[in-house]
Formats: C-alpha cells, structure tokens, sequence
C-alpha cells in the first residue's frame, strides 16, 4: 500500500471514530501471546517494554462486514509515543500485520527479516508482517512519536 493508500484508511477510521485516549501499561503495547511466542523460539532481543509515554487508539473498525474471511477482525489505528532510552520489547507479528508511519523523532528497529538495526526518522514506514519478530528502541534524546495501524483480532481494538 502507498503511503497516500495508508493516509486515507488512516483519514477514514480517524473520521468513523471518535478518538479514545487509553492509559496503557508499558507491557501492554504489545499483546502478551506474541512475547511469550518469541520467547518459546528462543530469539534474542529486550524482552521488557518501558518508557512508553503514550499509547492512543484513535479509532477502528470492524472489517467482517466488507470482508467476510476477515471476519472477528478491525483495523486499528494507535499513535504510540516512547520516550528517550524507551523500549518496546521483541515480539512476533502473530496474525497482526501492520504499519508503524513515524510522525516525530526517531526509533531504531531490529527484525528478524532484516540484518542489522534500522534508524526510523519521521516520514519512514515500517510493515509488519506475520512472522516477523522485532523490537523498537528509542536511543535519542527526545520522544518519538509513531502512527501504528494494524489488522487485530477484535478483542484487542
């Protein structure tokens, strides 16, 4: 999908939805089944998420309707904020694939499909798919700021 593509499903949950600020945990940024997967494979990597300073759904809906084998699934749409020396721990993308759009700052991301750290600065896209095991870490001085869209089951919108 074009970044034009995501910034009209973006547009389109944003105006369907009224925002919902949530006041997450640090650990719950991401979905417990997926850390324990990535710990059963053994991979390496932070398994300990801190330093979140936000985490707001801005909005989702219900895919079943327009897809019928997506079905029990939305599209959601989160704006993520993670502070200076903040991480958000490995994880595998189980049946949860997404985008991450950076609005602000900057994050280094690790993945399992790519060699080497990867410098995420605003404007860049990241996609997540099934499979795939990563984890993001925040190494400047200042906070960064992601829009993370994904398809999730929906018990998780």
């Amino acid at each position: 999908m074009c970044i034009r593509g995501l910034k009209s499903v973006v547009l389109l949950v944003w105006m369907t939805q009224a925002v919902v600020t949530t006041a997450l945990a640090d650990g719950e940024v991401v979905p417990e089944h997926e850390k324990v997967i990535t710990s059963q494979l053994g991979i390496n990597g932070p398994t300990d998420t801190h330093g979140i300073a936000a985490s707001e759904i801005l909005g989702s809906v219900g895919l079943g309707d327009d897809f019928p084998s997506l079905q029990g699934r939305s599209l959601r749409a989160r704006r993520v904020t993670i502070s200076p020396g903040g991480v958000v721990g490995v994880h595998q993308h189980d049946a949860r694939p997404g985008v991450l759009y950076m609005l602000e700052g900057e994050l280094v991301e690790v993945r399992s499909d790519i060699e080497g750290a990867i410098s995420r600065k605003k404007g860049d896209t990241s996609f997540e798919k099934g499979g795939v095991i990563h984890w993001w870490r925040n190494d400047s001085k200042k906070v960064a700021t992601a829009l993370v869209v994904d398809i999730v089951p929906d018990n998780l919108k």
